[in-house]
């Protein structure tokens, strides 16, 4: 049993509450005026107390939770009403994704959803197509996804019954991608998502490494994504990985040729 800390004497008065590995008693707190929970590395957290946090939440705008695990049952079938829900951020998520989404009253917030590789957020014992399964199930019931992550996690790129989930989603708008190696074949396959969902208007990449800028640059140009923002990027060029920097072939074509580019460093 991990230590819980109390929060039942300042509860009342919280606007904004974030938990990063942090347990309090959520049967011993009202949350009259809080606006924005943030959840972070909460592994072992019972459904039922993830519940009550969101009953005793009437005010909630912002919910956000990520890397963290539900555990047990619902005690109710009932959908938990958030009506000033604005915004949800579900981030790195495993089979708590589900939990989470199947217990929400559907509303007018948006959703972002952000999904890392598939050996991270499951267990050893789920496969991945049970993993792409569940999502497969999930991703309908959320609320107008306007975000998509997909974070070190290539299948996501080249599978197809992933290519099928994210074509489903009719109100993305931005597609962020992270750590991932894009060779042809994934960046033709970006090419495909970014064609069947012509709403999509910001593509940010971070972390990526570029096997081919020829073909990159032809998706790009060939896009109609208003906004690229490349962060922290390499290129394959003669034999050698290159920073997309300042002086590098790929940055020249960027100020040159393709304004919509941003190259951006952290």
């Amino acid at each position: 049993m991990r230590p819980k800390i109390r929060l039942d004497a300042l509860a009342k008065d919280l606007y904004t509450l974030r938990l990063r590995g942090i347990y309090i008693d959520w049967n011993k707190c009202a949350f009259e005026k809080l606006c924005m929970l943030k959840l972070d590395g909460l592994h072992v957290l019972h459904v039922a107390e993830f519940e009550q946090a969101l009953v005793a939440s009437p005010m909630l705008q912002v919910l956000e939770v990520t890397c963290s695990r539900l555990y047990g049952e619902r005690t109710s079938a009932k959908l938990v009403a958030l009506p000033r829900l604005k915004a949800l951020r579900l981030i790195d998520m495993d089979a708590a994704l589900g939990t989470i989404v199947d217990m929400l009253e559907p509303g007018d917030y948006t959703t972002e959803l952000n999904v890392s590789s598939l050996q991270d957020v499951t267990s050893p014992l789920v496969s991945k197509e049970a993993w792409i399964q569940e999502l497969q199930r999930v991703v309908p019931k959320m609320c107008h996804v306007t975000v998509l992550g997909i974070n070190n996690e290539l299948y996501a790129l080249e599978g197809a019954s992933f290519l099928s989930i994210i074509t489903a989603l009719p109100d993305l708008i931005t597609l962020r991608l992270q750590g991932l190696p894009l060779q042809p074949k994934p960046i033709l396959a970006l090419e495909k998502i970014l064609q069947s969902l012509p709403q999509i208007n910001k593509l940010q990449m971070t972390d990526v490494c570029i096997s081919d800028a020829d073909t990159f640059q032809g998706v790009i140009e060939r896009c109609a994504v208003e906004r690229i923002e490349l962060i922290n990027c390499s290129v394959f060029l003669d034999g050698e990985m290159l920073r997309i920097e300042r002086g590098t072939p790929l940055y020249k074509w960027a100020v040159e040729s393709a304004p919509r580019v941003s190259i951006l460093s952290e």
